[in-house]
């Protein structure tokens, strides 16, 4: 056997003895700083879709006070008492795929035309508690509606024909926010309509994972340990603040009011009697005015 042969030999016993703790030592660090870095580039990106979701709420506030200035009132408050008496819904079912119809054309939320979808008109004699009262909107064409038929596109055109956004963007584009899902602009309260009761106007962020609206409430509010309810009931940090959470806590009926009530029961990201994770999605809304409910 020749030493070429020799030094093979030995390779192949070697090989077959398997790694040396040396080796295995240095597979298992390169391996730890392998996960070290996708998590901390994890974490690098969720906190840019945190920042992104929040410069996402604050531009709509901006438009939406921008609006405001220039028109003397919010876009849909028809009877300018400072709230948007538009009830979002708990669960988004709104905006809906597009319609093209020449009998329902204010369906259409991504119709280019800023003429449809309806506008504020005269406010109408007595007290109105619905800025959608009949009457209100004004029709697009003879014999139609105008936004009552789908109440979300009324604040969106009216951004669009004040000159604040581009006109030629559509309802849908501009509630689009950049988890996929999409914004309404209404207002709520905390307890039964009433008179002197108090409604707060609001932006509802619909389709966001548990894990991002904590960090949303926690840039905005300030803190948001855990985004449910505490044993025994007690309202946790989804239950107060300007951020909150929205399809667990508000009903709406009949577009008379939309109700806000601090959540109930135990359980962590609680959602009726279904346990939530930190990936589900849920809906939060931020009360973008000057008013805010005490709970």
């Amino acid at each position: 056997m020749n030493l070429l042969d020799k030094l093979m030999s030995r390779r192949s016993a070697r090989a077959q003895g398997g790694f040396t703790m040396v080796e295995l030592a240095i597979v298992l660090v390169v391996a730890g700083l392998i996960l070290v870095a996708v998590l901390k580039g994890t974490d690098t990106v969720n906190k840019a879709k945190v920042e992104r979701a929040v410069a996402d709420l604050k531009g709509l506030q901006g438009m939406l006070l921008e609006t405001q200035k220039r028109i003397g009132r919010f876009p849909g408050d028809c009877n300018n008492d400072g709230i948007i008496a538009i009830y979002p819904a708990a669960v988004r079912t709104w905006l809906p795929t597009p319609v093209v119809t020449t009998t329902k054309p204010d369906l259409d939320a991504t119709n280019r035309d800023v003429a449809l979808n309806g506008r504020c008109g005269t406010p109408v004699t007595g007290t109105m508690i619905n800025d959608l009262d009949p009457g209100q909107i004004v029709a697009v064409e003879k014999d139609i509606k105008g936004a009552a038929a789908d109440t979300s596109n009324l604040v969106f055109n009216e951004l669009r024909r004040s000159g604040v956004v581009d006109g030629a963007r559509t309802n849908m584009e501009l509630a689009k926010h950049s988890n996929g899902d999409v914004f309404m602009v209404g207002s709520m309260q905390n307890a039964a309509l009433a008179s002197g009761s108090v409604r707060a106007n609001v932006i509802v962020m619909y389709g966001i994972p548990v894990w991002m609206a904590e960090a949303i409430d926690a840039q905005i509010d300030g803190a948001s340990a855990d985004y449910a309810i505490t044993a025994g009931g007690v309202a946790g940090p989804a239950s107060n603040g300007r951020v909150r959470r929205w399809d667990n806590q508000v009903t709406v009926a009949s577009l008379a009011s939309a109700t806000f009530t601090a959540a109930t029961g135990t359980g962590q990201y609680n959602h009726g009697t279904t346990l939530l994770t930190r990936d589900d999605l849920i809906s939060i809304s931020y009360q973008f005015d000057t008013v805010k409910l005490v709970n």
